[in-house]
């Protein structure tokens, strides 16, 4: 679904980094009636709806359909646009190679293992020269 295509109570939402819940899709179709169309065909009556973004930019929105507890529907999708972001963000520095972790500038893990591997090249070919390695596993601290 382009950007454009989101409709106002979305786009005021999902600027301020928060949920969408739609409790009567019926009720919606007054305030926005594109996106009503797009869902009704999906024969939904409700529907909770989260962004998630790369760095600052919006690139989706994760969602569950048909919540039946409300108190809970929101708060696990937040959770969840939080987890993609993350992964989303990791898979591209991981797949561009970055040097750096971007929210500590410490060596990445794809950065450390190219040095690595030329370390070890290099004491492969010269038998006499010697390797000390220091690593610290700072994830989830």
């Amino acid at each position: 679904m382009p950007r454009d295509d989101l409709g106002s109570p979305f786009a005021r939402a999902f600027r301020e980094n928060s949920g969408y819940y739609i409790s009567d899709m019926a009720a919606f179709k007054e305030t926005d009636p594109m996106l009503y169309e797009v869902f009704s065909r999906q024969e939904l009556s409700s529907l909770v709806l989260c962004p998630f973004y790369f760095e600052t930019d919006l690139v989706g929105f994760v969602g569950v359909d048909e919540p039946k507890d409300m108190s809970l529907a929101l708060p696990v999708m937040q959770i969840a646009s939080s987890h993609m972001s993350g992964l989303l963000q990791k898979s591209f520095y991981v797949e561009k190679g970055a040097s750096a972790d971007s929210v500590t500038n410490l060596c990445s893990v794809t950065a450390f293992r190219h040095h690595v591997a030329y370390e070890l090249a290099e004491i492969q070919a010269n038998p006499g020269l010697k390797l000390d390695l220091v690593h610290f596993d700072i994830r989830n601290f």
